[in-house]
């Protein structure tokens, strides 16, 4: 299942997807686009629950985004930075995918 967060992430949709892991596989992935990207800077308020998520999901963020927004050197998780070719490759290689 890959996970696409296009928005701002509160401490709500961050709960509902940490009780997604139950159900999920270590091939899950979570995707930040857009204002998404936001959650992955070193000031970002839920950035302890976010890690969290970080020990059962492949994380990605795309580049164009975080570059957009000016974000490159205050981004604190390891975290794969793609493009959108790569983003499409994402969307091609889960069977499954959920917009929050």
């Amino acid at each position: 299942m890959l996970h696409i967060i296009p928005f701002i992430p509160d401490i709500v949709l961050i709960s509902q997807i940490s009780k997604s892991v139950l159900n999920s596989q270590k091939s899950d992935s979570l995707l930040l686009i857009q204002d998404g990207v936001y959650a992955i800077i070193s000031n970002f308020v839920f950035k302890d629950a976010l890690q969290k998520l970080a020990e059962n999901y492949l994380l990605y963020a795309l580049k164009e985004d975080i570059q957009a927004r000016g974000l490159t050197e205050k981004v604190f998780l390891d975290i794969y930075l793609i493009d959108y070719l790569e983003f499409v490759d994402l969307v091609v290689k889960h069977k499954h995918n959920i917009t929050w």
